[in-house]
C-alpha cells in the first residue's frame, strides 16, 4: 500500500500513511461515518452534521504534525537530536487515529447519561476509551491486511500496548527509551489525551471542527500553539526527571482562548436548552429498546458493537415488534421527528437554589416551585474550562526566556482570567403544552422569589 492524500473540510489536505489507510479502510472505522460528532445537536444546529470519522483522521494528522514539530524545533533551536523516532510519530497517529474508535449511538450520550441510568451491569464501569482499546485489538484480529502492515513497520505487542495507553491517557506509564538515557517519554501522553492539562490534539480538532460547522468563531490557533512549546526534562514528584510538553509564557492568553472555546460550545452546542431535551428523549428511547436491541450489552461483544451506531434510531422506528416498551420509544422518536419536545420555562443558577453545595432532589424543587413533580423536567447543566472549578492553567509547565520550566501560581497568571472558572444551572421544562401557561408562571415565581432572597443576603 501507498500513502494517500485525504480531503478536509478543516485542515485541507492530508496525507494518511499506510498503516492509517490500512486501518480507516476496515468495518470497525468505517462505522464512525454513521456516528455524529455532536449527538442530539444536530436536531438543533443543522448545520454539525459531521462524524467521528472525520474527526479521528483529523486528530491523527494534528498528533503527528505535533511530534514532528516538537522533534524539528528541538534540533533546531537545542542543536542537540532527541529521541523521538518515526515509528514514535506513526505510533501518536494510529492512537490519534483510534482514540474515539469505542463510541456508540450518539456519541458521548451513550456512554454518559444513558449508561448512567442504565440498569446492565456490564455499563457500570464502561467508557468510550476502554471499547476504543477493544475494538482496536477486535479490528486487529479481524483484519488480516491491518495485521501484516503493522508487522511491516515493527508496531508488534509492545507499540499496540503503547497506543492504547496513549488513547486512554495513562500518564503514569512511563515508556523507555532505548538507550541508557534516564529521561523518559513522559511528553507521549500529552498529546492525544492528555489528562493533566486538557491541553491535546484531540480537543484542537474537535474544537476546530465543531466552532466551524456551528458557525463560531474558533479563537484558539494551534499552529501558534505547535510552535511555541518545547520538550524538556522536567521532575516530577518523586524527584525524577521526565520529558514533558513545555510551553512559552506568552502562550497564556492562546491557552485561554482554548478552554474559553470549550466554555462557549458547552453553553452554546453541546448543552443547548433544546439539545438537552432532544438527548433526554434519546436516552429514554435507547432504555426502553435496551433489552430487545442489546443496546448496552453490546460493549461486551465487539461484532456486535461494530454494528452498534446512530442507525439504531431507524432500527427501533421502524421495529414491527408490538412491545409496549418498543412502542413508547418509538412514540418518543417520533416526537423528536416532529420536534413535540418539552417545552422551555427558563434556568436558575444552581447556587442560588442548593445551599453549601448540598443537592436539592427534583421533588424538592417541583415542591418549592408549587407544581407536581410529573408536570415538569429537569435539567442540570454545568459549563466550565474543564477542569471543574480550577484554573486549568495552573497545571501547565511554562517556560520564559531563560528557558526553566515551572509551574505558575494563580497569582502569576493573568488577571484577565475569569473570576470563576465553572458555572451550574437548573432547567425547567413543561412536558405538556396545555399546562405550560401555569407551570411558567409557577417557575418565573419561583425564579424571581430566589433570586430576590440572594440580593437581600448579599446587602
Amino acid at each position: 500500500m501507498t500513502w494517500k492524500s485525504f480531503h478536509d473540510s478543516v485542515h485541507g489536505t492530508i496525507m494518511l500513511h499506510p498503516v492509517l489507510v490500512a486501518i480507516i479502510d476496515t468495518p470497525q472505522f468505517q462505522r464512525l461515518r454513521d456516528i455524529k460528532q455532536l449527538g442530539g445537536a444536530y436536531w438543533v444546529f443543522p448545520g454539525v452534521c459531521h462524524n467521528r470519522f472525520e474527526h479521528c483522521i483529523g486528530t491523527s494528522y494534528l498528533c503527528g504534525e505535533m511530534l514532528t514539530t516538537l522533534r524539528y524545533l528541538h534540533e533546531d533551536v537545542y542543536k542537540d537530536p532527541i529521541d523521538i523516532t518515526d515509528k514514535d510519530i506513526l505510533c501518536v497517529k494510529i492512537a490519534g487515529l483510534c482514540h474515539d474508535l469505542g463510541h456508540g449511538p450518539f456519541s458521548h450520550l451513550f456512554d454518559g447519561p444513558f449508561f448512567k441510568r442504565c440498569k446492565n451491569a456490564d455499563a457500570a464501569n464502561w467508557t468510550h476509551e476502554q471499547g476504543s482499546c477493544d475494538l482496536f485489538d477486535y479490528m486487529i484480529t479481524n483484519n488480516q491486511h491491518v495485521k501484516e502492515l503493522l508487522e511491516k513497520y515493527n508496531i508488534r505487542k509492545f507499540e499496540q500496548d503503547l497506543i492504547k495507553a496513549m488513547i486512554r491517557g495513562e500518564s503514569k506509564v512511563y515508556i523507555t527509551t532505548n538507550h541508557s538515557s534516564s529521561y523518559q517519554k513522559r511528553f507521549l501522553f500529552e498529546i492525544v489525551s492528555n489528562k493533566e492539562t486538557g491541553i491535546d490534539c484531540d480537543k484542537f480538532d474537535y474544537f476546530a471542527r465543531d466552532t466551524h460547522h456551528a458557525g463560531i468563531r474558533n479563537s484558539f490557533d494551534f499552529n501558534r500553539y505547535f510552535k511555541n512549546v518545547r520538550i524538556l526534562p522536567v521532575k516530577n514528584a518523586a524527584g525524577k526527571e521526565e520529558l514533558r510538553i513545555c510551553a512559552r509564557d506568552k502562550e497564556e492568553s492562546n491557552l485561554y482562548e482554548l478552554f474559553h472555546i470549550r466554555w462557549t460550545l458547552h453553553r452554546q452546542v453541546y448543552q443547548h436548552k433544546t439539545t438537552q431535551i432532544v438527548e433526554e428523549f434519546l436516552v429514554q428511547a435507547l432504555r426502553l429498546a435496551d433489552d430487545k436491541f442489546g443496546i448496552s450489552s453490546s460493549v461486551k461483544n465487539m461484532e456486535k458493537y461494530t454494528l452498534m451506531t446512530d442507525s439504531i434510531f431507524y432500527r427501533i422506528l421502524c421495529s414491527d415488534d408490538k412491545d409496549e416498551k418498543i412502542l413508547e420509544a418509538q412514540e418518543l422518536l417520533r416526537r423528536i421527528q416532529s420536534r413535540d419536545l418539552y417545552r422551555y420555562c427558563g434556568e436558575i443558577n444552581s447556587k442560588k437554589v442548593e445551599d453549601d453545595g448540598c443537592k436539592l432532589s427534583d421533588e424538592k424543587i417541583a415542591e418549592n416551585m408549587g407544581v407536581s413533580l410529573d408536570e415538569i423536567f429537569l435539567g442540570r447543566s454545568n459549563f466550565s474550562f474543564g477542569k471543574k472549578g480550577k484554573n486549568p492553567l495552573e497545571e501547565m509547565i511554562f517556560i520564559g526566556k531563560d528557558g526553566i520550566p515551572k509551574r505558575r501560581r494563580l497569582t502569576e497568571l493573568s488577571s484577565s482570567l475569569p473570576r470563576s472558572f465553572q458555572e451550574s444551572y437548573i432547567r425547567v421544562y413543561c412536558k405538556e403544552s396545555s399546562k405550560f401557561k401555569s407551570v411558567n408562571e409557577a417557575f418565573q415565581k419561583w425564579r424571581k422569589r430566589i433570586t430576590n432572597e440572594d440580593e437581600e443576603d448579599r446587602k
